[in-house]
């Protein structure tokens, strides 16, 4: 067997430490090429002001009233533009372990992400007239316990907006008009 001499054994861990940079480059641009690619598909964002930048949205809904309980600003900001228009907003409350209220818009008819505020029985559910526009309130107990409200409706635009709270179908009532009289 022979034995290398140090210039060999240098020469062979200089080819090892670049393929391995080689590899590591490769596999980034991997890594990178379907974002670059695929633009507006679903992503996190730091606030209301980077979605709407990001995605190129003119309109994004966000309530000027808050129950005291909820705290500005949202907590969970995401959205998409492809395959369709999306934003859910996510706001914490002091004394919940998840979002307090949650508020999602979407250019797609039926689009309703119930995320982690969920009805788990419903008690009451009932059409409301909110400002010239057909929404449907319902009222029940969370599946995490304690009262939950959800108001949905579509905009003339064909915008499915849809509120979903930790509390009375009244303060559901009031966020709704709320984001009706700012549009955005």
């Amino acid at each position: 067997m022979k034995t290398l001499g140090i210039r060999e054994e240098f020469k062979g861990l200089t080819a090892l430490a670049a393929f391995a940079v080689l590899l590591v480059l490769v596999l980034s641009l991997l890594n990178w090429i379907p974002s670059a690619v695929q633009r507006g598909t679903l992503a996190k964002y730091s606030d209301v002001g980077a979605l709407k930048a990001g995605l190129g949205l003119k309109r994004v809904m966000v309530p000027s009233y808050f129950p005291q309980n909820i705290t500005w600003p949202p907590s969970v900001v995401l959205g998409q533009s492809v395959p369709f228009e999306s934003v859910v907003l996510e706001f914490k409350g002091p004394a919940t372990d998840g979002p307090a209220l949650t508020v999602s818009q979407a250019r797609r008819e039926g689009f309703r992400p119930e995320g982690r505020i969920r009805i788990a029985s419903v008690m009451q559910s009932v059409p409301y007239e909110l400002d010239g526009r057909r929404a449907i309130l319902s009222s029940g107990q969370c599946a995490r316990g304690g009262r939950c409200s959800v108001l949905s409706w579509t905009e003339a635009d064909g915008l499915a907006v849809e509120i979903r709270l930790r509390g009375g179908p009244l303060e559901a009532v009031k966020i709704a008009h709320s984001l009706v009289a700012t549009g955005g």
